[in-house]
Order: structure tokens, then C-alpha cells, then sequence
């Protein structure tokens, strides 16, 4: 419980120094506030379902993509953590998450992408 607690002050401290919950600072916020709310559901013996997250971005060299991942990772810092390599430029990009599939736009479908 402490941990959620903890999480929430910090998100308000955030919001009260003029934070934007929709930037991308906010981010490491978010993750830390499901994060620590699955640790509190298991604690009293309850299994909170992961969603499948999908993340969209667009390359440098303009392929848009997209990542399915299994959960957030808690403790992301940049730098840090999994990541995936456009398959036009092999510019890395790295995520939030463990990434299960990988996709590439192609017109208007997607293509999918083997994971290393």
C-alpha cells in the first residue's frame, strides 16, 4: 500500500508543479501507479489481467510502426530496457515494455516482424 501511496503523491507533486499527465514525463508516473496498484490486488490475492499494450510511433525515416507488449516495465529509465529496430532504417528504438510482436506499415496494412 505504501507503494501506490507513494506513486500518487509523487503524480500529484507532478501535477502541482504544472505537469501535463498527457506528456510524455508523465509516462514513468503512469507506469509506476499500475505497476504499484498489481502489486496491492496480489497482495490481498487478487490476479489483475495484463493487457496487451500497443505503442505506435513513427521512425525517423517516416516508417510508421507499432509494438504489442506484455506489461510496462516499472522501473524504464531512456537507456534502459527492451527495444526494437525499424526494419528500413534499423534505427533502434527502445520501449516501455517487452515487446511480443512487431509490425510495419505497408500501405494500408500491417506487416509483421520476427523479433531477435
Amino acid at each position: 500500500m505504501a507503494r501506490l501511496e507513494a506513486a500518487r503523491k509523487k503524480t500529484e507533486a507532478f501535477v502541482v508543479a504544472g505537469g501535463d499527465l498527457k506528456s510524455k514525463e508523465a509516462v514513468p508516473l503512469g507506469l509506476e501507479l499500475v505497476n504499484a496498484f498489481e502489486d496491492l490486488a496480489r497482495d490481498f490475492g487478487y490476479e489483475i489481467p495484463v493487457p496487451i499494450v500497443r505503442f505506435h510511433f513513427t521512425c525517423e525515416c517516416g516508417a510508421q510502426l507499432q509494438v504489442h507488449g506484455e506489461r510496462y516495465e516499472p522501473n524504464f529509465r531512456v537507456g534502459g530496457g527492451d527495444s526494437v529496430a525499424c526494419p528500413y532504417c534499423g534505427k533502434g528504438h527502445l520501449l516501455p515494455t517487452k515487446p511480443l510482436r512487431f509490425f510495419s506499415r505497408e500501405g494500408t496494412a500491417w506487416k509483421s516482424h520476427l523479433l531477435d
